[in-house]
């Protein structure tokens, strides 16, 4: 049986280039899913933040949800999101 290391699994792409720059996502991930996706503290503890982003705008393309806002491109991968400075 091969094993593989949990970094091996995420794909190049999702891959932080550096923990400053992992870090800044996130906190810029917490703040608009807080801010623009109606989300609490309390409910984003223990979760993957880019995979909850990436779900609820396909529930807001598939006319599930309704988030008042939209992306460019709502299945861009995360790390072409806008990550203020």
């Amino acid at each position: 049986m091969v094993r593989h290391s949990p970094r091996s699994l995420v794909p190049a792409s999702r891959r932080p280039r550096s923990l400053h720059e992992a870090a800044a996502r996130n906190a810029w991930l917490r703040d608009h899913l807080i801010r623009e996706h109606g989300r609490t503290e309390r409910e984003l503890v223990g979760l993957d933040l880019e995979d909850l982003h990436r779900f609820e705008h396909v529930e807001q393309e598939l006319g599930l949800i309704e988030l008042g806002h939209r992306h460019a491109d709502a299945f861009a991968d995360e790390a072409e999101l806008p990550i203020p400075a």
